[in-house]
């Protein structure tokens, strides 16, 4: 199953002096050992954010994600306390326009029922990343990645949070701020990423927090780029 939304079309879900965040869209359920996300358009200088889980649970080398073929930096990657959830977040800033591109990510094995991604875009910023901060759980209601530093405005809070769950499980409310965004999920079994972001319009600290989830086995991650 796949879904997408390109940038000509799509409109801003947030802006905030000058910087806009879109949601590319989710990928889910193989049927192979990787997802992707077509049809993706990106202009110089945007920052692509593309997260992953799964339940093939290893290290953070068992996935990796690319555009056309050029891989992104893998910010951060989280392994749930019970060694089931693995949740990535990747990032690369765009140096020339994309039309039409394609996003992978790959895992070692194939495992359709267990396999998610999500890809958002932010234009306007330099895209460093700043800090990055994880945590693992077992089983939660209130998955939270703790939280970074404060970094000086203009940046973006973005947040991911994986658990052993369904589409049909509660989502949970964002706390901190945060927007609550795309939801990734596979349908059969056990898989479901959720994203949360902020544009600041002050110095702030990033923070991945879900309160009243339905308690299931987690990861948080959290990550301020400027």
């Amino acid at each position: 199953m796949l879904t997408g939304i390109s940038a000509p079309t799509a409109w801003p879900f947030f802006q905030h002096h000058g910087r806009a965040t879109v949601a590319l869209g989710t990928s889910v359920g193989g049927p192979g050992a990787s997802l992707t996300l077509a049809g993706i358009n990106l202009a110089p200088g945007d920052l692509l954010l593309v997260g992953t889980g799964s339940d093939l649970a290893g290290t953070a080398t068992d996935v990796s994600v690319d555009i056309n073929g050029v891989g992104l930096d893998q910010d951060g990657a989280e392994v749930d306390a019970g060694v089931f959830v693995l949740c990535s977040m990747n990032s690369r800033l765009i140096p020339a326009a994309i039309v039409g591109g394609t996003i992978t990510a790959s895992w070692p094995v194939a495992d359709p029922d267990n396999m998610v991604m999500l890809a958002r875009k932010v234009s306007n910023l330099a895209g460093l990343l700043e800090e990055e901060v994880q945590a693992g759980f077992g089983f939660t209601t209130t998955p939270d990645s703790g939280g970074t530093a404060i970094y000086a405005a203009p940046g973006f809070h973005w947040g991911l949070v994986c658990c052993l769950g369904r589409a049909l499980d509660t989502l949970g409310t964002w706390q901190f701020s945060m927007t609550a965004g795309q939801r990734a999920s596979t349908v059969a079994i056990k898989v479901d990423l959720k994203e949360g972001y902020r544009i600041p319009a002050a110095p702030a600290a990033a923070r991945a927090h879900l309160h009243a989830q339905t308690s299931r086995r987690s990861v948080a991650l959290a990550a301020y780029y400027s």
